[in-house]
């Protein structure tokens, strides 16, 4: 592993300044792009920092993951396979990010959430606590889960592009007990705390243990 230093000054980056570890050149855009790894971070294997991306504390990427954009990565979060954090994403705390995970547009995941697959998507949405989403999901305008929601998706049709559960302006406290998301899925259950999450009404995808 080798200590990044940078050889010109762009946004809070001075000549000199002395970055988090790289595996190889690989790793950062080092001309093109004001990315940066800052602190102890380590981005190794066929990862990649690129655009303004800022990846600090003790974070992690590691595999094929992605940082571009303007998201932020901080902490000890953990990306690895081939996640990816975009655009105005913010991913801290001990999040973890595996698989396909996508996170991008002003979304927030944080706590020790652990996403795998899950595209966590559009306009502030908030993904924390011990959250976890798994499979084929799509969380969008505004969705807020926390607490210990646990969520595994498997479609009928799993190389289905278009077959996806979605979230959209959901909040997962106090909900309506028979809560309508789209014309595919209901929740049966006060809160995530005690849910049974149906798939037409008639298969269960899960439910708490």
């Amino acid at each position: 592993m080798y200590r990044i230093k940078a050889l010109r000054p762009f946004a809070d980056i001075n000549i000199g300044d002395i970055g988090g570890y790289v595996e190889a050149t690989r790793n950062l855009a080092l001309f093109s792009d004001d990315s940066w790894i800052y602190d102890d971070a380590i981005v190794e294997g066929q990862a990649k920092v690129s655009g303004s991306a800022k990846i600090k504390g003790n974070a992690y990427l590691g595999d094929y993951a992605t940082a571009h954009g303007s998201a932020e990565v901080r902490g000890s979060v953990v990306m690895k396979d081939h996640s990816c954090a975009g655009r105005e994403a913010k991913v801290f705390g001990c999040a973890i990010l595996a698989g396909e995970a996508y996170v991008t547009n002003e979304a927030w995941v944080y706590g020790s959430a652990v996403i795998t697959d899950a595209l966590i998507a559009q306009k502030k949405s908030r993904i924390y606590g011990n959250v976890k989403l798994s499979g084929k999901i799509k969380a969008f305008q505004n969705t807020t889960m926390r607490g210990n929601a646990e969520i595994t998706y498997c479609p009928n049709d799993p190389d289905s592009f278009d077959e996806f559960l979605v979230f959209s302006n959901f909040y997962n406290t106090n909900v309506d007990p028979m809560l309508l998301l789209d014309s595919d899925v209901i929740f049966d259950g006060s809160s995530f705390g005690g849910f049974v999450l149906k798939r037409h009404l008639e298969a269960i995808v899960s439910e708490e243990v």
